[in-house]
C-alpha cells in the first residue's frame, strides 16, 4: 500500500501531511473512496428487486443452456404472482424467484415459509404449493397444443443479490429449492 502512495503522491506520508496541499488531496482520496463504496450499495440495493432478481435468473440460465432456452411470455402464465416460464431443449422449468432473503426456512407440506436476512423476516406463502397449479396448468396447455415435452420441472431460485441462501428445508422441499449457482449447475448437466 505505502509502494502505491509513495508511486502517486511521492512526497506524501499519511501520519505526517505537511501542507495544506496534502491535507487536500489525502481528503479527496477519502471522499472519493467513500462515494465509491456509496454508489456501489446503491447500485446493490437497485438490483435487489424482483426484476433484477429475474436478470440474474436469466443470465444463468443463458449461460448455462449456452443461449438455447425460451422464455415464455408473461400473457400465458398465470395472473397474479409471474413465475419464470422457461423452456429448455425438452424440457419446461417453472421458477418461483425469491429476490428478498437469503435464509430460507420451511416444509413441503407447510403453508408459511420465513424468508430472511440479517435486517428482516417475513412470511411468504409456500411456493412450492402454488408452482404444483403451475405445473396442472402448463400440462393443460401443453396437451391442447399438443406439444411434445420430456419433462415438466418446478423449482423455487433463491436469487438474492447479498449472499448465497442458506437452507433449513426438508427433504421434499429441498430437491426443489435451488440458489442461482445451483440451478445452473443443474441445466449443465441436464444438457
Amino acid at each position: 500500500m505505502d509502494e502505491v502512495l509513495i508511486q502517486i503522491f511521492p512526497h506524501m506520508t499519511i501520519w505526517k501531511l505537511h501542507s495544506l496541499k496534502e491535507y487536500l488531496i489525502f481528503g479527496l482520496v477519502l471522499a472519493g473512496g467513500a462515494m465509491l463504496f456509496w454508489l456501489w450499495t446503491q447500485k446493490l440495493k437497485k438490483a435487489r428487486t424482483p426484476e433484477g432478481a429475474r436478470k440474474r435468473v436469466l443470465k444463468a440460465i443463458k449461460s448455462a443452456s449456452k443461449g438455447d432456452y425460451q422464455e415464455i411470455t408473461e400473457d400465458s402464465v398465470p395472473n397474479g404472482r409471474n413465475p419464470l416460464w422457461i423452456r429448455l431443449p425438452g424440457d419446461l422449468l417453472l421458477l418461483e424467484v425469491v429476490y428478498h432473503g437469503y435464509r430460507i426456512q420451511g416444509s413441503e407440506r407447510s403453508e408459511q415459509w420465513t424468508i430472511s436476512d440479517n435486517s428482516e423476516s417475513h412470511q411468504v406463502p409456500n411456493p412450492l404449493m402454488a408452482l404444483e397449479k403451475d405445473r396442472e396448468t402448463a400440462k393443460k396447455q401443453l396437451d391442447a397444443a399438443k406439444t411434445p415435452l420430456s419433462s415438466i420441472h418446478t423449482f423455487v431460485v433463491c436469487a438474492d443479490n447479498y449472499a448465497e441462501p442458506t437452507f433449513k428445508l426438508d427433504e421434499g422441499a429441498r430437491e426443489h429449492v435451488l440458489s442461482v449457482a445451483e440451478l445452473k449447475k443443474w441445466i449443465k448437466k441436464r444438457n
